[in-house]
């Protein structure tokens, strides 16, 4: 007898928005906007989408930025990590990956490379988070 492999993600992630499970409903979300992140880490008490969105604005905040210098540019990042914090204020988990992310764009000497670092970090969080919140065995049973 084979085994069944499953192969649908929780997040996946496309040019321009986020597919997202929320296994509260058994069904997928998109977030395409800031405004959406950030309307459904207040909407939602799943700690899976509050983590998911979270992360994902922080990314989109730092793509989507249209400063030039590096200096302005990390302190809107770390302005915005607050203000995510503040929305996730009873999640440590989700907190530690915010500072993980700015972390890791922090390491770059250009405003571009601290997009594509941040981005493609908030991506290998996403296994992370996954992970986490065993987010894996709820697609599962949806199946």
């Amino acid at each position: 007898m084979a085994d069944t492999v499953w192969n649908e993600a929780a997040l996946e992630w496309h040019t321009d928005f986020l597919k997202i499970y929320d296994p509260s409903t058994r069904t997928y979300r998109k977030i395409a906007s800031l405004t959406e992140a950030k309307r459904l880490i207040k909407q939602s008490s799943e700690p899976f989408i509050r983590t998911a969105a979270a992360i994902y604005a922080f990314s989109l905040t730092a793509v989507r930025s249209p400063y030039t210098e590096i200096q302005i540019f990390i302190a809107k990042l770390e302005k915005e990590s607050r203000q995510l914090k503040q929305l996730l204020a009873y999640s440590p988990f989700s907190k530690e990956l915010l500072d993980h992310l700015l972390e890791a764009g922090k390491k770059s000497q250009s405003i571009n490379g601290i997009k594509t670092d941040i981005y493609h970090e908030a991506i290998r969080l996403s296994i992370k988070i996954e992970d986490y919140f065993n987010i894996g065995e709820s697609l599962k049973r949806r199946a």
